[in-house]
């Protein structure tokens, strides 16, 4: 089941409010004090305004903070990349292969390895020194992130109850009377008692998700591209548009990957 930890308040990229539950993990990885505390009073006040229940976590160098890292173990990762012995680039790679749902922050006195930063997936890159409203605006959509990452679907399937995380569900169909929801690795025949309708009312609530067929609701960030009237998928699987639904379809998509640059 979905642990209840405190609520959390932010607002998303349209300026709508929402309200989730969220505890917070964040690493700081520099060998410089002095930085570590500079970012601490940023973070801390900014944070505490959101009633989130957080985390920090200092390290003086890489090899402290692979040391003790485990997967799923934070959600943000402020990274100095110039560290003594192993370099904040380097571990990072290590960070980003073991754990790609970290997001990744660099902090740095220069923009040189800035194109780097795209091989490991990182969130964003501060220049230093340190400035609030910088932080402020890289940390608003980044928290956004990472509460849509936890919203769950709770369903019944063959008996058991399951909650699948909305960041795994590619599409919901109807099929022969029967409502199936595919996910990135299996397909989960839904109980019969429970309608399609009833079933994505709360997933048509998150902008994610549109319904861009009779019997079909899609996620809008698994799709690969559109072609007239079929989106591929992510995962190479074809999915029918109503002709009705195409341009709404295809405005929806383009937001949704539009936010996601």
């Amino acid at each position: 089941m979905v642990n209840t930890p405190e609520s959390f308040t932010c607002y998303n990229n349209s300026g709508i409010l929402c309200l989730e539950v969220l505890n917070l993990k964040i690493a700081i990885v520099d060998d410089q004090e002095k930085d570590r505390d500079e970012l601490k009073n940023v973070l801390i006040p900014y944070l505490n305004t959101l009633d989130l229940e957080t985390d920090l976590c200092e390290y003086e160098s890489a090899e402290d903070f692979l040391g003790v890292f485990e997967k799923d173990e934070f959600d943000i990762c402020f990274m100095d990349i110039y560290l003594k012995k192993m370099d904040g680039m380097t571990a990072a790679r290590h960070l980003a292969d073991q754990d790609p749902n970290c997001f990744i922050i660099f902090l740095t006195t220069s923009p040189d390895y800035m194109a780097e930063g795209y091989d490991v997936r990182a969130w964003r890159y501060i220049v230093k020194p340190l400035q609030k409203d910088m932080i402020h605006k890289i940390l608003g959509p980044c928290l956004e992130q990472i509460v849509l990452s936890r919203r769950y679907l709770h369903v019944r399937s063959d008996r058991q109850e399951l909650d699948i995380p909305y960041s795994r569900i590619y599409y919901i169909i109807t099929s022969c009377r029967n409502t199936i929801i595919h996910t990135s690795n299996i397909q989960i025949t839904v109980s019969s008692r429970t309608s399609f309708s009833e079933l994505t009312q709360p997933l048509l609530k998150d902008y994610r998700f549109f319904c861009c067929n009779r019997g079909i609701l899609v996620n809008l960030t698994k799709i690969k591209r559109m072609e007239k009237d079929t989106l591929t998928l992510q995962n190479g699987e074809q999915i029918p548009v109503s002709r009705n639904k195409i341009r709404d379809t295809k405005s929806a998509f383009l937001q949704v990957a539009f936010e996601r640059v």
